[in-house]
């Protein structure tokens, strides 16, 4: 086991993320089959794809100023929240029989706005929850200021 997953917080902050990984890509499967169930029409398919992605390179840099700003557990737990929400949502509309696609539009732009907020969050939580050891093999001899790779250490300079 690598020595990052020995921590405890680490570790349950890497399942989380699997899980939620995991989770979200199956939620993204039911829906697009649903929608297709519906028209059977590829271009909705499409357009489903396009409204989850259009939200992150819309909210690229603002959510990353947001995730330096701000907790990253606080937004975090709000993209947590929002995935849920988002969850809930698409089976109350399965369950109410859905004849038309604008619910599954709706849901996957809301559905890109968490993952574009969440993830800059999410790839940042890991700095706080495990020591640096973990991370830093003592081959590479990790320092507080910035060193040369470990593969340029052996190289000379062309003079």
């Amino acid at each position: 086991m690598p020595p990052a997953l020995r921590e405890r917080d680490f570790a349950f902050l890497w399942s989380a993320i699997l899980c939620m990984g995991f989770a979200s890509q199956m939620l993204a499967v039911a829906s697009r089959w649903q929608v297709y169930a519906i028209h059977q029409n590829p271009l909705d398919l499409g357009l489903i794809g396009l409204a989850e992605f259009l939200p992150l390179p819309i909210l690229a840099l603002p959510a990353g100023q947001l995730a330096d700003r701000v907790p990253r557990k606080l937004i975090a737990a709000f993209a947590m929240v929002m995935s849920a929400g988002i969850a809930s949502a698409l089976v109350v509309v399965t369950l109410h029989g859905a004849h038309s696609v604008w619910p599954f539009f709706v849901l996957a732009a809301a559905s890109g706005v968490t993952s574009a907020v969440g993830w800059p969050a999410f790839r940042g939580a890991h700095a706080g929850s495990s020591s640096r050891r973990s991370f830093c093999p003592a081959r590479w001899r990790c320092a507080r200021s910035p060193a040369r790779s470990p593969s340029s250490q052996g190289r000379r300079s062309a003079g």
